[in-house]
């Protein structure tokens, strides 16, 4: 093209310099002796491969010259020379590409950059650069033998018009240091928060969505476009590109910002393309694939398809985070699975949702099927992590709470339907439709149609209504209730109710948005605090007489009681859990005929449960606050699986394969306990390395069990792990379980002594362990309170 235009008069990039801009090694080579470049660039040899594997530092690998992120990627220690030829092979073999990288196919050896990307749109006339756009890349991934780009918006979102000036004129400082005097550019580039530094020069446009988003972001013309308009018009088009371009000075010319994602396919043949639906429509969508097309295992980005999203410019801060989150799901792929697969293939076992807090439980319920039954995973969960896909061996993202999440699910699940054997429905949002999912599939699992009991505090008040008979016949209390939708309803129940009643989102966990009320409390702001969850369902019930609270845990026909430790009013948060329960045979008894009543109600059978109830302090009455149809949170299992020794997760597998075992508990001496460990003041804290947290704890727990007089041997850590990885505002009085620095479990192997007042000894230390270094923890502090562990 260039040599067409030299021959037709045109001014674009000399001939003679495209095929040195094209080699990334003369060009890394060429900044770097021109200190425009930090790293430095070098053939790639097997010798050189294995000497450079010996020192442990970064590298990256890329062909000399390439495109479309062929074979470009980390230098990793397992990297064989063969891996090398094998890539080199497929490059010259691949029909679209071949021709451009070449026969002769070297790679280079760089080293590695940090930093985020970006990439200028460039046009340069007579030796002055024109930057349309700056695309900064905000989905980076690091492939094994390529770099996928995921998604990209401009302006940039993390660097301000300081950093951008620098890049603007270390890019002109760079096109003069290569003798760039006309063309079109994509260049690509890293700026590591002080310095910019140069990953590739393309001597074209950008490629994906680029030139779309150039025309978005100043409303006339696409990169392409003005390309063109550059070539035919020459020096005449110079107040175009003055206009349209950034200023010295960094700030985005426009009003407009963009954003745009594209969708890489993997190896193997496409059964089905969904689309679906975010909150913001896109200015441009491209499907580039169908269904039946088959997908080869090659070292470079396969493109699937890529959606263009235009926003103003004032709504870009703000609204980025969630954009970049929603349109992930927009387009999805499911493939078949191959011939090999299917004659082959392993039983599965399907995983219906999962709250985060329980991905180290999934983990567990991972390994107990391949050990058990050779058997591998589904998972299907909205929005999964990269977690999730190291974990299962298929992930389908669907919402358990969207209206056609069953249909959904059924249809992306049929390539893999003769496989599944058993399901686990793990979560409360999937309660019930993921019940359903499995009963569409001929899985064994509980009632699909009582499961809303479990799900919705005011379906399960109903049911009691329906039986309250029957309930007070077994000394069960049913409390009177009544769903609010606004401050009156909620006077009027308070009118009906003097002696006090609590307030609570129908649909919520983790104690959210519960408010307990008694005579002279501000009702006003208490329905501030459960506004946000009216859409779904607010609560009001009578309050429950009865302080102590125990939870009815187990699977199927087998079942053990723990205590739980609430904090005092006005937040009832959780703070500990304490397994054996201390109980009379009176308590036991009322505790397990509630229990078992709330499993009939909400149709529990074989599966897991966690019922949660007071008592009444002679023991002959109880009541249920709510039940839950999944496994106890806390860690409750945990205690079980120490005190008992029975591994309730492996009772739930069998169960769901159509193995139900009735297991006995044995009489156990141990003691064992869950322990939220708050902090001890209003401030943004930042956690330490799990290593020090674990230390810190282990430190605490001595110091409490000496305290008893308990000896060391007797009370040791069963696991520590902080509540949150970075830095967020925690206060001193919980309000729910998220408002925690960290939870530990421990074991008290001594039948003599009361765990209940190990576990105030040990959150009171362990806030006076935070306490001693919070000038480590906290970038501010507010005035303590420590009335949760009153």
């Amino acid at each position: 093209m260039a040599y067409a235009n030299e021959r037709l008069g045109v001014q674009d990039v000399a001939p003679a310099l495209v095929p040195l801009l094209r080699n990334k090694l003369y060009v890394r080579n060429v900044l770097h002796a021109g200190g425009l470049s930090q790293v430095k660039a070098e053939t790639l040899t097997p010798e050189r491969l294995q000497t450079l594997q010996g020192t442990g530092a970064d590298y990256f690998i890329k062909p000399v010259q390439g495109i479309a992120s062929y074979g470009t990627f980390k230098l990793t220690p397992d990297l064989t020379w063969a891996t090398l030829e094998r890539i080199a092979e497929q490059i010259r073999q691949d029909t679209v590409y071949a021709n451009v990288i070449g026969s002769g196919v070297e790679f280079l050896v760089e080293d590695y950059l940090d930093g985020a990307e970006f990439s200028f749109e460039v046009l340069v006339l007579k030796g002055e650069a024109f930057i349309l756009a700056i695309h900064e890349k905000c989905g980076l991934t690091e492939d094994r033998v390529t770099v996928l780009e995921e998604s990209c918006t401009s302006p940039p979102i993390s660097i301000g018009h300081e950093a951008t000036a620098a890049g603007i004129s270390w890019i002109q400082s760079v096109l003069q240091c290569l003798e760039v005097t006309d063309g079109c550019f994509h260049i690509e580039s890293r700026y590591n928060g002080s310095r910019w530094d140069l990953i590739e020069v393309n001597p074209r446009i950008g490629g994906s969505l680029i030139s779309h988003s150039v025309e978005a972001l100043n409303g006339e013309a696409s990169m392409l476009t003005l390309w063109l308009d550059l070539l035919l018009e020459g020096a005449a088009f110079r107040p175009t590109l003055q206009r349209l371009s950034y200023p010295d000075h960094g700030a985005a010319p426009g009003e407009t910002a963009t954003f745009f994602r594209v969708y890489f396919a993997s190896p193997g043949r496409i059964a089905r393309i969904v689309e679906n639906p975010i909150p913001w429509s896109p200015r441009i969508k491209q499907v580039l694939l169908q269904a039946g097309d088959e997908i080869p295992d090659t070292a470079r980005e396969v493109f699937l398809g890529q959606f263009l999203w235009q926003l103003p410019m004032q709504e870009h801060q703000k609204a980025f985070p969630t954009l970049l989150a929603k349109s992930a799901e927009a387009l999805q792929v499911v493939y078949e699975p191959t011939a090999v697969e299917a004659s082959t293939a392993s039983p599965l076992l399907l995983i219906v949702d999962y709250n985060l807090s329980r991905v180290g439980d999934v983990a567990h319920i991972v390994q107990l099927v391949r050990d058990t039954y050779d058997a591998g995973t589904v998972l299907v969960r909205h929005r999964p992590g990269e977690i999730d896909r190291t974990l299962c061996d298929y992930v389908v993202d669907l919402d358990p709470l969207a209206p056609d999440f069953v249909e959904q699910a059924l249809l992306q699940l049929q390539p893999l339907h003769s496989r599944l054997k058993a399901g686990l429905v793990f979560s409360d949002n999937a309660v019930q439709s993921g019940a359903l999912l499995l009963e569409k599939l001929g899985l064994p699992v509980d009632s699909a149609s009582l499961a809303a009991g479990a799900y919705s505090k005011q379906a399960y008040r109903n049911a009691e209504t329906s039986i309250r008979d029957l309930l007070k016949a077994q000394r069960v209390m049913a409390p009177a209730h009544a769903e609010i939708q606004s401050l009156e309803d909620l006077h009027a129940f308070a009118a009906d109710y003097p002696q006090g009643f609590v307030v609570k989102p129908s649909c919520e966990g983790n104690n959210r948005g519960v408010v307990a009320i008694r005579q002279g409390d501000d009702l006003e702001t208490a329905f501030n605090k459960v506004v946000p969850y009216l859409s779904g369902g607010v609560l009001c019930e009578r309050l429950i007489p009865y302080e102590r609270e125990y939870s009815y845990d187990g699977v199927g026909d087998t079942s053990f009681i723990t205590e739980k430790v609430s904090a005092p009013r006005p937040y009832p948060v959780e703070i500990a859990q304490i397994l054996p329960a201390r109980l009379t045979e009176t308590e036991r008894a009322s505790l397990m005929r509630a229990g078992r009543l709330a499993n009939l109600l909400v149709g529990q059978r074989r599966g897991p449960f966690h019922n949660e109830i007071k008592l009444s302090d002679d023991g002959s009455k109880a009541a249920v606050v709510e039940p839950n149809r999944r496994p106890a949170g806390m860690k409750i299992w945990t205690l079980a699986r120490a005190v008992y020794g029975i591994d309730f997760y492996s009772l739930w597998v069998d169960s769901a394969w159509g193995h139900p075992r009735d297991v006995a508990l044995p009489h156990s001496t141990k003691q064992a306990a869950t322990v939220m460990l708050g902090v001890p003041s209003d401030g943004d804290f930042t956690p330490p390395s799990p290593a020090s947290g674990n230390a810190m704890f282990d430190r605490v727990l001595k110091e409490s069990a000496a305290a008893l007089g308990i000896p060391a041997f007797a009370c040791r850590q069963l696991e520590f792990a902080w509540m949150h990885t970075e830095e967020r505002f925690i206060p001193a009085l919980p309000r729910d379980n998220a408002d925690f620095a960290a939870s530990a479990c421990f074991l008290l192997d001594d039948p003599t002594a009361d765990i209940r007042q190990l576990v105030k000894i040990v959150q009171c230390r362990w806030l006076l362990a935070l306490g001693e270094r919070e000038n480590t923890f906290f970038a501010r502090q507010e005035p303590a309170y420590q009335g949760a562990y009153a």
